[in-house]
């Protein structure tokens, strides 16, 4: 994983995950719609916030089953100005990890409803 894409900065970033899972859902939207007609997306942040990358990261997750560190590398390697602040990054982990979990449950369902 490439943990330089945390932003290096002072300020408390906790509120930032919130706000992008406020916006998830239309931001993935626009990202699919994008996508469907082959548009080209341009990915920035006036604020610097992050929010644009970490939108990108999760298209990435969900939609093409991109793990969060490899997602962050390689949006990093296409734009290096691409980060996450610190608030972000924690909520990404988490995010992470409850895919992960479905994806054990889904597993293990399987393997219940299996003849093996």
């Amino acid at each position: 994983g490439d943990e330089k894409k945390e932003e290096e900065d002072d300020d408390d970033s906790s509120e930032d995950w919130p706000l992008v899972i406020n916006f998830l859902k239309e931001a993935l939207k626009f990202i699919d719609e994008c996508m469907d007609d082959s548009r080209t997306l341009l990915i920035h942040d006036d604020d610097g916030g992050s929010f644009a990358t970490a939108y990108l990261v999760i298209w990435l997750c969900t939609r093409k089953k991109v793990r969060v560190a490899d997602a962050l590398e390689h949006v990093g390697k296409i734009r290096r100005e691409a980060k996450v602040s610190r608030g972000v990054a924690k909520g990404m982990k988490k995010f992470q990890q409850s895919l992960d979990t479905m994806k054990l449950k889904r597993l293990e369902k399987r393997l219940r409803n299996s003849d093996v």
